[in-house]
């Protein structure tokens, strides 16, 4: 083994000879001020070469490096929110409310993300100094500064204070949840009246979200009173084991979620779904499949050659219960319809569904349908209009193309969106599907008072460009494209009987 290196030296190396011990400078790096070069060392560090003690002592280093990278961009974010981008038409505090919007594209997060990190930013720099420097030093992490953040947002300066200089000496160490717990107490016990107004606090910000998952599931999420959220469990699981029967082959869990779902919508016993038990298929010959009401054939475009057809149903109800519920709208190609090919379905306020899915949807006895077509690109065609305000045609195309808001990182759904003129109606911008896009509110305020301007490139993409000058794009949101025409065709090239017409 080699001399140990004087990494604190000022002559320290960049490139490593070859007579050097790694496990050596891992556990350097493990205890270096991660300000100074940690990272260095790493692109000569093969995790392959070192021994298992190497391996520990690196990811601690890599952690710590974690640690101060972010705490340098709390700094950058706090001053971002206390110095906003000027704009002549807005005071300096109405220019703050506008930050989270450039830090959202910046960083491809959610603006409501952006607003979250620029307040915990604010807060460590302006009253959590004490935090930061452990964090900017490696001793915590930036997620034990957000369990302070919280835990103060209501409680004065002189308390945050007295919290901060209890918990943090023996705060290196603790894992999140241990650090959470002792900052409970030591809150309790300086300020026992914050508590009280704490619940208040977090009892009016009591709400319903939703979450998109994977495979074509999604989670409710709600928060309530302590006691009332435990009321609701007792339902549920009363509920759920009303419906336990000898031949119910579902787990507890699967009844607790059908019985949630029942006691919401009403109706009887929640249809029964096997584990990785396929959704039933549509009977392709039956008569009723399509809409005899469907007048859109004689819509403008609805013959244009080489177009696709998309089909959206507005669903609404549940399968098997027999109880028409709040309405829901899923997009589906003919040809997924026909089960001509598995093309994913587009759940409005969820994404992408499993083919299969967007069947049963599509194919429940309730369901309402309107056709719309695409191009052969999955874009929207356009129906063209002259007047100031959409009709209803045109504004239902707008928000089908569109799907959701078209600023970059918003995907509020634009059924619920304002339809905006990119160039205004008073500078001669036409009311058409080119010059016309869904906004929802706060973006249609941004980009008329807040110094954001947006161009709609050739592809339908929305260029957005902010006042600092970073140019953010949102490609065009497209459909699945209908294959139905090349299956049919292709059948009857292969058919050697094909019947007589």
């Amino acid at each position: 083994m080699s001399e140990p290196i004087d990494w604190d030296g000022d002559d320290a190396p960049y490139v490593f000879d070859v007579d050097y011990d790694p496990d050596a400078v891992a556990a350097w790096a493990a205890s270096a001020d991660p300000g100074q070069g940690i990272l260095t060392p790493f692109g000569v560090l093969d995790p392959g070469g070192l021994s298992h003690g190497g391996r520990v002592d690196l990811i601690i280093a890599l952690e710590r490096t974690r640690a101060w990278l972010d705490a340098q961009q709390q700094r950058v974010l706090a001053l971002m929110a206390a110095d906003p981008v000027p704009h002549p038409s807005l005071e300096h505090a109405q220019a703050k409310e506008w930050v989270r919007e450039e830090v959202a594209c910046a960083l491809a997060i959610a603006p409501r993300t952006a607003a979250s990190r620029l307040h915990d930013a604010t807060e460590l720099v302006t009253r959590l100094p004490a935090t930061l420097a452990m964090i900017e030093a490696g001793d915590l992490s930036l997620l034990h500064g957000r369990v302070l953040v919280e835990t103060v947002r209501s409680l004065t300066d002189a308390v945050t204070a007295q919290i901060e200089a209890r918990v943090l000496p023996r705060a290196k160490g603790q894992t999140i949840s241990q650090f959470r717990q002792s900052v409970k107490r030591a809150a309790l016990s300086i300020d026992p009246g914050a508590a009280e107004t704490q619940h208040c606090d977090a009892l009016a910000g009591r709400r319903v979200a939703f979450y998109p998952d994977e495979h074509g599931m999604a989670a409710i999420w709600s928060s309530h009173r302590a006691d009332h959220a435990a009321q609701i469990l007792a339902a549920v699981n009363l509920r759920a084991e009303a419906m336990n029967s000898p031949d119910d082959d579902r787990t507890a869990d699967q009844r607790r979620a059908d019985a949630l779902r029942d006691l919401i919508l009403g109706g009887g016993r929640a249809e029964r779904t096997q584990r990785g038990a396929n959704l039933h298929e549509p009977n392709l010959h039956d008569p009723n499949l399509h809409d005899p009401n469907d007048r859109s054939a004689n819509e403008p475009g609805a013959n244009e050659p080489g177009a696709n057809e998309c089909g959206t149903a507005g669903a609404s109800g549940r399968a098997g219960t027999g109880t028409r519920g709040p309405a829901v709208n899923i997009t589906v190609t003919l040809s997924s319809l026909l089960a001509l090919d598995q093309q994913p379905g587009e759940l409005a306020g969820y994404g992408p569904v499993p083919a299969s899915l967007a069947r049963a949807i599509a194919l429940q006895p309730d369901a309402t349908w309107r056709r719309v077509i695409t191009d052969d690109h999955g874009h929207l065609l356009d129906y063209g209009r002259t007047t100031y305000r959409p009709p209803a045609a045109l504004a239902d195309h707008l928000r089908a193309r569109d799907h959701s808001c078209r600023f970059p990182v918003c995907n509020r759904c634009a059924r619920h969106a304002d339809l905006d003129h990119i160039i205004a109606w008073a500078d001669g911008g036409p009311t058409s599907e080119a010059n016309m896009h869904a906004l929802c509110r706060r973006n249609h305020v941004l980009k008329h008072e807040a110094g954001w301007s947006i161009t709609r490139l050739d592809d339908g993409a929305s260029r957005w460009r902010s006042p600092t000058g970073h140019v953010y794009d949102k490609p065009p949101h497209t459909l699945p494209i209908d294959t139905t025409i090349d299956a049919l065709t292709q059948a009857a090239d292969t058919d050697p009987d094909p019947p007589p017409f």
